[in-house]
Parts: structure tokens; C-alpha cells; sequence
């Protein structure tokens, strides 16, 4: 008595199921009196079926001819479960009973098995990683830019205030202060006068710190009441040449409007040849402003002018701003 048990039936929605996922060979050439396609998965095809037999593309018989190719990657049923030691078929593999050639293709990789959902996740991830690598390196690039600008400024500062230096402050700022004159400007005509070498003459003759000129010295001191009491010689003291030349600026802020220009004009010029510029037409439109100098002959004094000018400041910038903007270095 038979004791073999038919196998259970299956549900016929399962088996259309199974079959759609089931990989299916290819066949690529067919022999010419033998033109029929063998089942989808023809039983048996595998390495281990002696049936079908592996044929090297060298080894194909020329009887075989081409077919269409399908375009599904499947690889044929195994007529035995695969071990994990046993070979994927691959290749061309040839059907001794029919003739006929398969193609078995290799079994995908890593990346060839992933769904298209994958690979856009993928491009969106690595899209998102490379905007926030571009973020980083511009916002470093651009601090590394705000840092070396801000050395570059501090650098400057520097540079200017260890030329444009300041000597005699409290002498300056105390006679500056009497005279009602900005220190800043008696400081600007020091630094262009001397560069604060109290030793300092000119070549023609002038003296000291403000370079008090021979004729001028015994001027200031009649009207300051010294005439007594003052010798040239005392313009080469720091304090006493300070406090005529403050004087002197002084006197000029009160004759030309403290116009800035018309004051180093004259210490540079004299005042008498300031007032006929302002006179002439050619030199100035209104009679107040001075526009323009002789071209010829003066012009050390545009020179002077353009030099107090920028050192003036430079020495409101770094000596005498107010306490506000002195502190962040403005």
C-alpha cells in the first residue's frame, strides 16, 4: 500500500503570485529545426542538472541561432535548494535534450537590488550634506575674512597712531585751552613744523617746536607783555615755544573765522598775505573762503596746508576723539 501523501494544493492566486516572482531564464539562441522556447522555468537548470551544461562562448554550436533576448534579469530555478557553498549559475547554459541555449545572468550586486525610492533618498541625503558642507565653508570663509580685515584695521591703527605721536600733551592742552584752540590743530602744526623736536631750526632760522621765526618771537611777546623778559633763545624751551605758537594760532583763529585752511595758511604764509588771496578774485569767489593759492611760488605752502589738514585728523582720530569712540579705536 502506497503511502504517499499528495502534495496540499495551493491557493491559485499564491501560485500566480509565486510565479511573477519567480526569476526566469533567458534564452538567446535556439537551433534552426528546434525553434520552440522552453518553459520559463525549465526544470533542472542549475549547476548541479545534467541536463543543462555550461558552455563556454567559444564552444557554441553553429547551429544555434539568435532570439530575442528577454529584458527581465532573472536567474533560472534551481532544480536542487542552493547551500550557501554552492555556486549561482551565470553564463550561457546549453539544453542537451532540446538544443537550446540559456542565459543565466549573475545575480545582482548590493546596489543593483535596491528600489529606485533608495537611490532618490540617496541623492537627497547627499544633496542635503553637501549644502550643509558649502554652509560651514562659507560661514568660515567669511569669519576668516571679517578677522584678518579686522587685523589689518587694528594694524593701521597702529601704524598711525605710532607716527602721528603726541609729546607735550599737558602743555599743549593747557595753552590750547587758554587760547580756545583745538589741541588737536596745535599738535597737527607741531608734528608739521618740528615732528616735536624741540631742537629743530629751519632754514631760515625759525625755532623750536611751532618753528617761531625770529621777527615773530619779539611780535608775540608784546603782546603778551614779555617783551622784557624774552630772548630768541627761549624758543627752544618746549613749553615757553608751545605757548607762543598756541597764542599765535590763536590769534589767527580769531582773525580768519576759525577756518582751519586760512589758519595754517597764514602760520605758513603770514597772515597779511592770506587776507590779499582773500581779496583777489582769482584766489577766492566770496572774500572768506580761500579756494585756490598762486600757482607759482607757494607751492610749499598747499603742501603745509594739506599736511596740517591730515594731521589734524589723525590727531582728533587717535588722540583727542571722544571717550566713546576713543575706547573702540575709531
Amino acid at each position: 500500500m502506497s503511502t504517499h501523501n499528495p502534495a496540499p494544493a495551493r491557493h491559485p492566486r499564491s501560485a500566480a503570485r509565486r510565479a511573477r516572482q519567480e526569476p526566469q531564464a533567458q534564452e538567446i539562441r535556439v537551433d534552426s529545426s528546434a525553434r520552440q522556447r522552453m518553459p520559463a522555468t525549465p526544470e533542472g537548470i542549475g549547476m548541479r542538472s545534467a541536463r543543462f551544461r555550461p558552455v563556454q562562448p567559444a564552444n557554441i554550436h553553429p547551429g544555434f541561432t539568435e532570439t530575442a533576448v528577454n529584458s527581465a534579469y532573472r536567474r533560472p530555478l534551481q532544480a536542487q535548494a542552493p547551500s550557501k557553498s554552492s555556486a549561482k549559475p551565470f553564463g550561457a547554459w546549453e539544453d542537451t535534450d532540446t538544443s537550446t541555449l540559456y542565459r543565466a545572468p549573475m545575480s545582482r550586486s548590493l546596489f543593483g537590488r535596491q528600489k529606485p525610492v533608495f537611490w532618490i533618498a540617496l541623492a537627497v541625503l547627499t544633496i542635503a550634506l553637501f549644502s550643509v558642507i558649502v554652509v560651514i565653508v562659507a560661514d568660515r570663509w567669511k569669519e576668516t575674512n571679517l578677522e584678518r580685515a579686522e587685523a589689518r584695521r587694528l594694524a593701521q591703527l597702529a601704524a598711525e597712531k605710532a607716527k602721528y605721536k603726541l609729546l607735550y600733551r599737558d602743555v599743549i592742552d593747557q595753552n590750547a585751552y587758554e587760547q580756545g584752540v583745538d589741541p588737536a590743530l596745535v599738535a597737527a602744526v607741531i608734528y608739521n613744523e618740528s615732528r616735536f623736536q624741540p631742537e629743530a631750526v629751519s632754514y631760515l632760522g625759525a625755532r623750536g617746536l611751532m618753528q617761531i621765526m625770529e621777527t615773530t618771537g619779539p611780535w608775540i611777546a608784546g603782546w603778551l607783555n614779555e617783551t622784557d623778559t624774552y630772548t630768541f633763545d627761549d624758543m627752544f624751551v618746549p613749553e615757553k615755544n608751545i605757548r607762543y605758537g598756541a597764542w599765535y594760532l590763536g590769534y589767527l583763529a580769531k582773525e580768519f573765522d576759525n577756518d582751519v585752511i586760512k589758519i595754517a595758511a597764514g602760520y605758513h604764509a603770514g597772515q597779511n598775505r592770506v587776507k590779499e588771496w582773500l581779496r583777489d578774485p582769482r584766489y577766492s569767489g566770496d572774500g572768506s573762503t580761500l579756494q585756490y593759492l598762486p600757482e607759482k611760488g607757494f607751492e610749499d605752502t598747499k603742501q603745509y596746508i594739506e599736511g596740517v589738514l591730515l594731521a589734524y585728523e589723525m590727531y582728533k582720530k587717535h588722540h583727542y576723539a571722544p571717550p566713546d569712540l576713543e575706547d573702540i579705536g575709531v
